[in-house]
């Protein structure tokens, strides 16, 4: 049996060897270094050493995590103006309303469901946006049925209260747009990779297990070629009804590690 740290990249799982993480840390912030490898995201100190940082997105081809979340709420923002516009059709022409009142429904809902920080001010960026678009989703349902009995008032409540709450959750939108990099910083995690004498950091989305895996049950990847200079993939694994991308060993792209 081999002892698994499970850590996940987008919806896509890794493991690597316990034996070969030391630590693993909050992402801490990180010093640049711009002259040195594209896959490298800095330095940092730890244990009185300063270690480089790889980012395994970088390492397989992905955006990094701030670009996903600014692409990601983007999309959001646009969502919402189609909801809102959708919602004022609904009550200016007494048209059925078909996209949801449900804020738990809609993907920043689900988003937001989902997330969670251990960043203090995050936490308050949170907390003003979830506050702002649960009560916009439960507006809607309100001018919706009132819009039965007056049409008059429910202009009202539209171009008053709802408007209101709409600026505001696409302001507190604003704010985690402008905070991204500390907010991608907060979520994500640092594994603290030694083998032999190779020891330095590498940057994943965030841990979900420590799993003992039978080497019996890894499968081959004959069909799939995701091995690099820097990193040599063993093959897959099913844990808990997930497939694992076992990882046999990393190499930090430059001939000195430090």
């Amino acid at each position: 049996m081999r002892d698994m740290i499970i850590f996940s990249i987008q919806k896509n799982l890794y493991g690597l060897d316990l034996d070969l993480i030391q630590r693993i840390i909050p992402l801490p912030a990180l010093t640049s270094l711009p002259d040195e490898h594209l896959y490298v995201d800095g330095m940092m100190s730890y244990e009185g050493k300063v270690l480089k940082v790889l980012s395994f997105r970088k390492m397989i081809g992905l955006p990094t995590y701030d670009d996903e979340l600014r692409t990601l709420f983007t999309e959001l923002e646009h969502d919402h103006k189609e909801w809102i516009d959708a919602l004022a059709t609904a009550v200016v022409e007494d048209k059925a309303f078909a996209k949801t009142t449900d804020p738990h429904s809609c993907r920043l809902g689900q988003w937001l469901d989902g997330f969670t920080s251990y960043d203090d001010e995050v936490m308050t960026i949170l907390r003003r946006l979830n506050k702002h678009h649960m009560s916009l989703h439960h507006w809607a349902d309100g001018v919706l049925s009132l819009r039965k009995e007056s049409e008059e008032r429910a202009l009202t409540l539209l171009q008053t209260d709802i408007m209101k709450t709409y600026e505001m959750t696409m302001s507190n939108i604003g704010l985690f747009v402008d905070k991204f990099s500390m907010i991608a910083d907060s979520l994500q995690k640092m594994l603290i990779y030694q083998d032999g004498s190779a020891l330095f950091g590498i940057k994943v989305d965030d841990i979900d297990d420590i799993a003992s895996v039978d080497e019996t049950t890894i499968r081959p990847m004959d069909d799939i070629k995701m091995e690099s200079e820097h990193m040599e993939i063993e093959g897959v694994v099913e844990i808990d009804g997930k497939l694992v991308n076992v990882i046999r060993s990393v190499r930090f792209p430059t001939s000195e590690v430090a």
